[in-house]
């Protein structure tokens, strides 16, 4: 996270003065309250672009981007603040704005709220692209919540706009837009919260407290929110199997073992749509990679998700793999092979198809 305010407090910080090796982009020789006061009397955007000595990237900014004759064009209706973060100028500015990752590029509205961060180095035609959507309201702060004004009732437009809002620290306009907390962004921070407690509680005992999260995820209501917890539960329970095996406590490995295959299976009730290909096909090969201690319900769960995750892909050697996989582990031989003979025929020279072909055959 690269910035924490948006608002603008009045602030008596000393001009930052731009050094003359930035580039070809007219830099604003003034501080930022000096800025703002040309930028609401023109009606212009605020560029600010945080750097230091030692960032590789900044100077890599300034050679390729900064350097750029279109850049320095697409840039003339932008007063442009080019500020050393660390110099005496410019890091109270630097502090306001919580800037800790470098290059750090920043729009900034008239109304002196931050639009958007378009994040570090970017190549001309990226940077370029980046400031055209900004300009254009696309995704920004004010677009957002004009595009909510108009569809007020589109959840979709407000977790969009707090995650935005999150990611620049506008705390505020948060508890104001959701001041019970229900958006994923803030359900993702009540989960983050409890991930960090775990950890915390770890480093000091060395002990895996899934008491917390058990606590926390029936009285979560968003799916996504869901499905990243019960991902996380996986994740701890497949820790925890690995310490009981270390231990040599068989009983206590599969116990947990179990356990991670629960929590998994719950996630996919709760899987987005833009995770079904990657988690699912994960979670069916992890499966059949388990299946000589696998009970029948477990194979049979295996197959349906990879069934599942084929019907989106359906000519991915990787899922069609995993879908044969599957079928021979629940004993359709005939038609595990058959998916491998599609995986070589969209793939004749990946030699891992043949020899999956040979291990099903066998």
């Amino acid at each position: 996270m690269l910035l924490t305010t948006l608002a603008v407090a009045v602030l008596t910080i000393p001009a930052a003065t731009p050094a003359t090796d930035h580039g070809k982009v007219t830099w604003f020789k003034g501080s930022f309250e000096s800025a703002l006061v040309k930028a609401k009397a023109e009606n212009k955007l605020i560029f600010i672009d945080f750097w230091t000595d030692w960032c590789k990237w900044c100077k890599q900014l300034d050679k390729d981007t900064f350097s750029d004759e279109s850049v320095a064009a697409e840039m003339k209706d932008i007063v442009c603040l080019s500020i050393d973060a660390e110099s005496e100028s410019g890091a109270p500015l630097a502090k306001r704005f919580d800037v800790h990752g470098y290059p750090a590029l920043l729009l900034i509205g008239p109304d002196g709220k931050v639009e958007d961060n378009i994040g570090g180095y970017l190549k001309p035609d990226q940077f370029k692209e980046a400031i055209r959507r900004v300009r254009s309201g696309e995704g920004t702060v004010s677009g957002l919540r004009k595009k909510l004004a108009a569809d007020p009732s589109n959840q979709g437009l407000l977790d969009a706009l707090i995650a935005k809002l999150e990611a620049l620290g506008d705390v505020e306009s948060v508890k104001a837009l959701d001041p019970e907390g229900k958006s994923l962004p803030l359900r993702r921070r009540a989960l983050q919260e409890v991930a960090k407690k775990i950890n915390e509680t770890y480093e000091k005992t060395q002990k895996v407290d899934t008491e917390l999260l058990t606590a926390f995820l029936p009285e979560e209501k968003h799916p996504d929110a869901l499905f990243d917890g019960w991902e996380f539960m996986s994740q701890m329970n497949l820790f925890l199997a690995g310490q009981a095996e270390e231990r040599g406590d068989a009983a206590e490995a599969k116990r947990c073992q179990g356990e991670h295959r629960n929590a998994l299976k719950t996630a996919w009730k709760h899987v987005p749509a833009t995770r079904v290909v990657q988690f699912g096909n994960s979670l069916a090969f992890t499966f059949y990679e388990s299946r000589a201690s696998l009970p029948a319900e477990d194979k049979a769960f295996a197959l349906e998700v990879a069934r599942s995750v084929n019907q989106v892909e359906k000519d991915n050697p990787s899922t069609i793999d995993t879908y044969a996989c599957c079928l021979a582990m629940n004993g359709k031989k005939e038609e595990a092979v058959a998916q491998i003979r599609r995986c070589i025929e969209l793939q004749p020279d990946n030699p891992q198809w043949k020899d999956r072909l040979a291990e099903l055959e066998g």
